[in-house]
């Protein structure tokens, strides 16, 4: 998987995904890593339906993936402070909280 996996690292020409760069981070893991990492990156800057909007799309060439929300909570999660050497900027939250509401309830 590529566990960076992120709208900046992705390439498009005419509408179509052309490549993916940055792999420096690769291991092995479920993709659904990957999707959630895209999910998380998508909602935060440009709302929560535009990463529905992606998992959809995902559904679609990928012949039928099952997400699990489970994924999405543990990616947010992953961007909270372990401790007190890094603080979550204020103004963040709600987008933080925005998303992770849906996701709670959908588990």
């Amino acid at each position: 998987i590529h566990r960076d996996y992120h709208a900046d690292n992705t390439l498009w020409s005419y509408g179509k995904l052309t490549g993916i760069v940055d792999w420096s981070d690769t291991s092995s893991g479920p993709i659904a890593v990957d999707i959630a990492r895209m999910r998380r990156g998508l909602a935060l800057c440009y709302g929560p339906e535009v990463a529905d909007r992606f998992l959809s799309a995902f559904d679609q060439v990928s012949g039928g993936y099952t997400h699990d929300p489970y994924w999405d909570v543990r990616t947010l999660l992953d961007l909270l402070p372990e401790d007190d050497t890094r603080l979550l900027d204020e103004a963040e939250a709600p987008l933080y909280e925005d998303y992770l509401a849906p996701l709670l309830a959908q588990c």
